[in-house]
């Protein structure tokens, strides 16, 4: 398996490469469609996307210190996609001098974000009508 990792912003092409994952992954199950108050903050953020042997896999974006849009193609998820994509994630951070990232876990999501050294740090609370708890991280 063959993992290519890259990073853009939103005049970037694999800006939509990335805005067609989170659609399949966050918003279709839901019955719901990407927002332009979504696109309106996509604008100051970092998109990551990976690619396995070629196609695209998963996504996930840097706004300020957060951690945001998470997603990962249910075929390579459980293959080290998600993973592979925070870390890279991280690595912008850092080297762009946050001291910490937070994110917004699904609760079903919180023992993945655990295992990459995030604690929960607040209360569980409704958003998009799933369950959700703040998450943070020391880099």
């Amino acid at each position: 398996m063959d993992v290519v990792i890259n990073h853009g912003d939103v005049h970037d092409p694999l800006y939509q490469e990335c805005l067609a994952i989170r659609y399949e992954v966050l918003r279709k199950p839901l019955g719901l469609e990407i927002i332009d108050q979504e696109r309106e903050a996509d604008i100051d953020a970092v998109h990551v996307i990976a690619y396995v042997d070629g196609q695209v896999a998963g996504t996930v974006a840097l706004y300020r210190e957060r951690l945001r849009q998470m997603a990962v193609l249910d075929r390579f998820q459980g293959c080290g996609i998600g993973a592979q994509l925070v870390r890279y994630l991280e690595t912008i951070a850092k080297e762009r001098g946050q001291p910490e990232l937070g994110l917004d876990a699904r609760c079903s999501a919180i023992p993945f974000y655990e295992k990459l050294g995030y604690h929960c740090c607040s209360d569980i609370y409704e958003k998009i009508g799933i369950l959700h708890r703040n998450m943070i991280k020391a880099l």
